[in-house]
């Protein structure tokens, strides 16, 4: 990956979860537990407008972001439960890894959309058809999707347990905003990280499985790496 798109990734990662976390853990006492929720949701809330105004989509990190932190906030400006972020947590993971299994039915399946747009769609469809590889390719996009989904899965249960563990502070208080920023903080280094890492193998095993029955190199398949690599 060059330096750019790690640039960005940064970027996004301190918007949308870096920034947040520290509002969560350190203005809670000063600010109040009301503002400090409306300023950790403003900048994934940024981040996600401005990725619609520029290059006219979502951006998936700062939805999930804006998505969890609006139901936190949500639980906590209501005075419910805390048990229910709990339930979050591990809802959301869940119905995204539901997503991805129902698109093992169709003819994308969840891994294809992913790939698709990196790929020499063109080389990769003309060196299948010539090694009868197509339903080769299939099945390891059906198997990376399912495996993927199981992650997701996995990764959905330790966030409910952590946030099961870690709140019992009342709503609204700042002792539940910093509950929240532990929460936040175990959540990226028990879970995101190692699914991040997980994911990411699983996507290089694919892709080797693709460099095998196509007979194509990685710089044939995906015309970036080899311009990443000629680069200085």
């Amino acid at each position: 990956m060059s330096a750019s798109p790690l640039k960005k990734a940064a970027l996004e990662l301190t918007l949308t979860v870096g920034i947040p976390t520290a509002l969560l853990w350190g203005a809670s006492e000063r600010l109040g537990a009301g503002v400090t929720l409306g300023l950790a949701l403003a900048f994934p809330l940024t981040w996600l407008l401005a990725g619609v105004a520029t290059k006219r989509r979502v951006d998936r990190l700062a939805a999930i972001a804006l998505v969890g932190i609006g139901i936190t906030g949500g639980t906590s400006l209501l005075q419910l439960d805390p048990k229910w972020i709990a339930l979050k947590e591990g809802l959301i993971p869940s119905l995204m890894a539901a997503a991805m299994l129902l698109t093992c039915a169709t003819q994308a399946p969840f891994l294809a959309a992913i790939l698709d747009p990196i790929l020499d769609r063109a080389a990769v469809e003309e060196a299948l058809v010539q090694r009868q590889a197509t339903e080769g390719w299939r099945a390891a996009l059906i198997r990376g999707t399912l495996e993927l989904s199981a992650i997701l899965l996995a990764s959905g249960v330790v966030s409910a347990a952590i946030a099961w563990w870690v709140l019992d502070a009342a709503p609204g208080t700042p002792a539940f905003n910093q509950q929240l920023s532990q929460v936040n903080t175990l959540g990226l280094v028990a879970v995101n990280l190692p699914v991040a890492g997980l994911a990411t193998w699983r996507l290089s095993r694919v892709l080797d499985r693709l460099e095998t029955i196509t007979g194509l190199s990685i710089e044939r398949l995906i015309p970036t790496a080899a311009s990443d690599r000629a680069a200085p």
